[in-house]
C-alpha cells in the first residue's frame, strides 16, 4: 500500500525531484563542453608546440649533427598528456549521463506513483440529500385578486353623417309553405305558338324572382313539349323554337359557369332535329348565340357573334320577308360587336348595323325595326361631325315617331326621342331650347316602368331644367336598385354641383345625397 500523503505534498515532490533532474542534467552538460573546450585548447597548445620544436630541429640538423634530447622524458610526458585527460574527460561524461538517466527514472517513478495514488484513493462520502419532487406536488398559492376599475362613462356625441333613426321591420315570411303560385299572372303569358316568338315576350317572367318564375316555366315547358310531340310542318318548327326561348329565359336567371354550361348544351341540343333548318327555330338560335356573347368577353365573344352571322345567312335564304328578317337580326349582331369596342372606336360596327336595318324596315316595316334604326342613329350622333350628327338625329327621331305609334314600343321610342333631341340641343349652332326636352321628360316619367337607359334620360332631363334635387334623386333610385353606373353617378355629381348653386336650397338634404354619392363611388 502507498502511503497516505497528501496530494499536494506529492505534487511538489515529483516537481522538486523533476528540476532537480533537469539542473544534474544541465550541469553535467556544462561541465562536459568546458571539458572539451580545455582538451581543444590543450591539443592546439601541444601542436604548436610540436611545429616549433621541428622548426628547429630542422635549423639544427642544417647546422650540426645530430643530437639526441637531453629531455627524453618530457617529450614523452607531453605526448602522453592528452591522452590521459581525453580518458578522464570520458569518465566524467559518462558519470554525468548515468546521472541524468538516474534522474529521469526517478521522475518517471514519482510520476507513477502520483497516477496511482489519485486512481486508488477513496472518494470523500457527500452528505447531501437526494433530490425530491414532494414540491412539485404542493398546493398552489391563489393569486392576488385583480382589482377591476370602474366601467368608463361612455358619451354619445351625434354626427350630421349619422343614418337616420328609422327602424324597418319587413312582412314575416312562413318557409313551411312552398311559395303561392300566381294564376294571374299564367294567364297572361301569350301563346305564341302559330306566331314568331319574340325575345321580349318573357319579360315579365324575367322580373319575378327566380322561386316564383320557376313554376310558371316548368307550366310552360311542359305544354310547349306536349304540343312539339303532335304537330308537325311549320306548326313544329314553331313550338320547337317557342321551346327554346323558354329554355333560353330559365338559363338567364343562372349565373356564372352554371349559365354558360347550359347555354352551350342549348345551343347543340337540337342540332339533329328534323326541323333544325327551319327560319323559326334559326331565328331562336340567334337569340342563344347573342345571350351567350353578352355573358362573354374578348375573342369568346366574337367567336359567338360570328356563328350569329353565319344563321343570319342562313335565315336569309327565301323570300322577302326571311331576308328582311336576315337583315334585321345580322344588325342586332353589329350593335353587339359595337359593345365589344370602346364608344368612341365604335362607328365603322354602328354604320354597319345602320345600314342593315335600313334596309330591313325598308324591306318590311316593323315598330320593333324601326326602333332599332332610331336608337342605332342616335348612338351614331354622338360620334359624327356636328353638321352629319344633325342627320343623323333627323334620322333618328323619324323612326321613333314610328315606332312609338305601336303600344309594344312606345315607352322605349319615347326614351329615344329624349335622348335624341338632347343630343341635337347639344350640338354648336342651335338654340339651346330644353322646352321639348323636359316635356318628353315628363311624359317618359308618366310612363310607367322604365329601362335604365330611360331612368337615365329622365335625370337628364331634369337637370337641363334646373332640377337638380329631381335629378340627383333619380340618379340615387338608379343605384338603390342596382341599375347603376358611370355614367349616372358622373350625372349625380353633376346635379349636386348645380344644387349647390341654386340660392334656396336644403343643404341637410345636399349633404345626405352627398354622403349616398360617397357611397355608391366605393361600391361601385
Amino acid at each position: 500500500m502507498l502511503p497516505r500523503w497528501g496530494e499536494a505534498t506529492v505534487a511538489r515532490l515529483a516537481a522538486w525531484l523533476a528540476l532537480a533532474c533537469a539542473l544534474t542534467a544541465c550541469a553535467g552538460r556544462d561541465e562536459q563542453d568546458e571539458r572539451e573546450r580545455r582538451a581543444r585548447q590543450m591539443r592546439d597548445v601541444a601542436r604548436m608546440l610540436d611545429a616549433m620544436e621541428a622548426s628547429q630541429s630542422s635549423d639544427a640538423s642544417a647546422q650540426a649533427p645530430h643530437v639526441a634530447s637531453a629531455y627524453p622524458n618530457a617529450r614523452s610526458s607531453a605526448a602522453s598528456l592528452p591522452d590521459a585527460r581525453s580518458q578522464r574527460r570520458s569518465t566524467r561524461s559518462s558519470y554525468a549521463s548515468w546521472g541524468a538517466v538516474a534522474a529521469g527514472v526517478l521522475s518517471a517513478l514519482a510520476l507513477f506513483t502520483t497516477v496511482l495514488w489519485r486512481r486508488h484513493r477513496k472518494k470523500p462520502s457527500t452528505s447531501a440529500e437526494p433530490p425530491s419532487i414532494v414540491a412539485c406536488f404542493a398546493p398552489r398559492e391563489a393569486p392576488p385578486p385583480i382589482e377591476r376599475n370602474a366601467s368608463p362613462t361612455w358619451v354619445y356625441r351625434t354626427s350630421p353623417f349619422e343614418a337616420p333613426p328609422w327602424q324597418i321591420v319587413n312582412d314575416p315570411v312562413d318557409l313551411s309553405l312552398p311559395p303561392a303560385r300566381k294564376n294571374t299572372t299564367a294567364a297572361a303569358v301569350p301563346d305564341e305558338t302559330h306566331a314568331a316568338p319574340s325575345p321580349s315576350s318573357f319579360d315579365h317572367l324575367r322580373a319575378l324572382p327566380r322561386r316564383d318564375a320557376e313554376p310558371l316555366f316548368d307550366d310552360m315547358e311542359r305544354e310547349t313539349r306536349g304540343a312539339l310531340g303532335m304537330q308537325n310542318g311549320d306548326e313544329r318548327a314553331r313550338s320547337l323554337a317557342q321551346l327554346i326561348r323558354i329554355r333560353l329565359a330559365r338559363i338567364e336567371q343562372l349565373s356564372g359557369a352554371t349559365r354558360l354550361f347550359a347555354v352551350r348544351d342549348l345551343a347543340t341540343e337540337h342540332d339533329n332535329d328534323p326541323n333544325r333548318d327551319a327560319p323559326p327555330v334559326i331565328d331562336s338560335l340567334i337569340d342563344v348565340q347573342l345571350a351567350w356573347a353578352s355573358w362573354v368577353r374578348g375573342t369568346v365573344a366574337s367567336a359567338r357573334l360570328d356563328e350569329a352571322d353565319r344563321l343570319c345567312d342562313q335565315l336569309m335564304i327565301g323570300n322577302d320577308n326571311a331576308i328582311a328578317r336576315g337583315l334585321h337580326r345580322r344588325g342586332e349582331v353589329w350593335l353587339r360587336r359595337a359593345t365589344l369596342r370602346k364608344s368612341s372606336e365604335s362607328l365603322s360596327e354602328l354604320q354597319e348595323a345602320q345600314r342593315c336595318l335600313d334596309e330591313a324596315h325598308t324591306r318590311r316595316p316593323e315598330p320593333e325595326t324601326a326602333l332599332l334604326v332610331a336608337q342605332t342613329a342616335q348612338r351614331r350622333a354622338g360620334l359624327l361631325p356636328p353638321h352629319e350628327a344633325a342627320e343623323a338625329c333627323s334620322h333618328a327621331l323619324v323612326h321613333a315617331f314610328l315606332a312609338e305609334q305601336h303600344a309594344e314600343c312606345r315607352v322605349e321610342a319615347l326614351a329615344c326621342r329624349l335622348q335624341t333631341q338632347m343630343t341635337y340641343e347639344a350640338l354648336p349652332q342651335h338654340a339651346a331650347n330644353h322646352d321639348i326636352s323636359a316635356s318628353l321628360g315628363r311624359s317618359l316619367a308618366a310612363a310607367g316602368l322604365l329601362s335604365p337607359g330611360a331612368r337615365l334620360a329622365v335625370a337628364r332631363a331634369r337637370l337641363l331644367t334646373r332640377d337638380a334635387e329631381g335629378a340627383a334623386a333619380a340618379c340615387e333610385a338608379l343605384w338603390r336598385d342596382g341599375e347603376a353606373d358611370r355614367l349616372a353617378l358622373d350625372l349625380w355629381r353633376e346635379a349636386c354641383a348645380c344644387w349647390a348653386t341654386l340660392d334656396a336650397h336644403d343643404a341637410q338634404a345636399l349633404s345626405a345625397s352627398l354622403r349616398h354619392l360617397a357611397i355608391a363611388r366605393s361600391t361601385l
